[in-house]
């Protein structure tokens, strides 16, 4: 299962992974630097804090070329099976909300390499089905996944703001609907009136700093959770947040930017942003529901674009969801879609009942809430 120009590796185990550490970062340095969430840091903690104890296996893919490292496919096997049958290969990540990736050194032989990739890890796995989710229409992995699966999912799109599109804060904002501006210049107004207002852009807070932040996130963010009937997510549970937490501290190659909206003090929004060349990709933030009535999280999101624009980026990626707050501030939605690809037999079956009446009640009714 080599490809002549790539001989193939699985990793299963945790030791295996922290020996790739060294060889993964060069590679990473190389080839994905703008994709801090192909970094060994993140995988490694998304691995052992969070898949590893929910009874996921590891079964990571290594190329080498000559003795290189010149492809990663960070990949698990779920523990669990979809509708209690098929057995599924995905992503190792901080899924949900990362994007389908894989760690390639870019060369004549990229796509090939993807591609043996790919079969070798539908062989070894031991599964059913390869599930490669939310991966952008506009990227290369999504060229070749398209014309290798034979069947995928449309998933929920990506906002984002083309910053390039406009010279200035001043002109993007006044592309903004009149009536959403004033209505944050009035919310703005009114917050002023009960305290002294801050907006707070920081790229390298201490450990306990960060820590601090997350926790705060992650508390208030289940608040808001719950206040919509949803008592439980996986980016909110305490495996997660501890996840980010080292991952950032262990990875100062990662440009991080924590953005906060303070009043008199005291902390009523935040934002964990990462910095990629000319993009800003917003990760993980929510407010304090106290203040829910001055929309805080929109005035941060609104200074933060602003911090962008200064800054002279490029892209500002508001990530995974068609959320109406998104879209208010967005230029355009990126197109992310689930790549299904058959291990074996039983694989191939399930892609032929997908054509059936009964596969498409299911994949429209039960599928997207098994794999959210």
């Amino acid at each position: 299962m080599n490809s002549p120009q790539v001989q193939f590796d699985v990793i299963r185990d945790s030791a295996g992974l922290a020996a790739l550490r060294s060889e993964w970062g060069a590679l990473w340095e190389c080839a994905a630097k703008d994709n801090y969430e192909l970094s060994h840091s993140v995988v490694w903690h998304a691995w052992n804090i969070v898949a590893k104890p929910q009874g996921h296996q590891l079964c990571t893919i290594v190329g080498r070329s000559a003795g290189r490292v010149v492809l990663i496919w960070p990949a698990i096997v779920r523990h669990e099976k979809f509708q209690g049958i098929w057995k599924i290969v995905s992503w190792l990540g901080r899924d949900p909300i990362d994007y389908g990736a894989v760690l390639v050194e870019p060369c004549a032989q990229t796509s090939t390499w993807i591609t043996a990739a790919a079969k070798y890890l539908a062989a070894v796995s031991g599964a059913d089905l390869l599930s490669l989710a939310s991966v952008p229409s506009n990227t290369a992995l999504h060229q070749q996944l398209e014309s290798l699966c034979p069947g995928s999912l449309p998933e929920e799109g990506a906002p984002f703001i083309d910053l390039s599109a406009w010279n200035s804060w001043s002109d993007y904002e006044a592309n903004l609907p009149k009536s959403f501006r004033k209505n944050l210049q009035r919310r703005a107004r009114r917050m002023a009136e009960k305290g002294s207002i801050e907006f707070r852009f920081d790229a390298d807070l201490d450990s306990d700093s960060l820590a601090d932040t997350v926790a705060w996130i992650t508390r208030h963010k289940r608040d808001w959770l719950k206040q919509r009937g949803i008592e439980r997510w996986m980016l909110t549970s305490d495996e997660y947040a501890d996840a980010m937490v080292r991952t950032l501290a262990d990875a100062p190659h990662i440009n991080m930017l924590v953005s906060r909206l303070l009043v008199d003090g005291e902390t009523v929004a935040a934002d964990i942003n990462f910095l990629a060349g000319d993009r800003i990709y917003s990760d993980y933030g929510t407010f304090d529901l106290v203040w829910s009535k001055y929309s805080p999280g929109a005035l941060l999101m609104s200074e933060s674009i602003r911090w962008a624009f200064d800054r002279k980026l490029l892209l500002f990626d508001l990530g995974r969801g068609i959320d109406d707050y998104k879209l208010k501030w967005s230029s355009g939605v990126a197109t992310l879609n689930r790549f299904l690809y058959p291990c074996n037999m039983r694989g191939r079956i399930y892609l032929l009942l997908r054509t059936s009446r009964m596969a498409d009640f299911v994949a429209r009714h039960r599928m997207k809430a098994w794999f959210d």
